[in-house]
């Protein structure tokens, strides 16, 4: 399915993300946000609420902004599992 390909993306690319560079620049930042709104809305569209809010909460942990995508998708993705 096509969330649990994003999910696998994001997976890698937190790993390639800390094996070289400035983790703590601003495009590094930016990056993470695309991503992990990418991989929620993704989740939303796959209607996986459950994996949608895990991605929010790392977001929260790892310091990330959540975004206007990802909030409005994680919201979706409630909405479309009725929770």
């Amino acid at each position: 399915a096509a969330w649990q390909q994003a999910l696998a993306l994001l997976l890698r690319g937190r790993e390639n993300k800390h094996s070289g560079g400035d983790c703590e620049s601003n495009g590094a930042q930016r990056l993470g946000v695309a991503a992990f709104s990418a991989a929620i809305t993704a989740c939303e569209k796959g209607h996986q609420w459950v994996e949608s809010l895990k991605l929010v909460e790392e977001m929260r942990l790892r310091s990330v902004a959540l975004d206007l995508v990802a909030y409005n998708s994680a919201l979706s993705a409630c909405e479309k599992g009725q929770q």
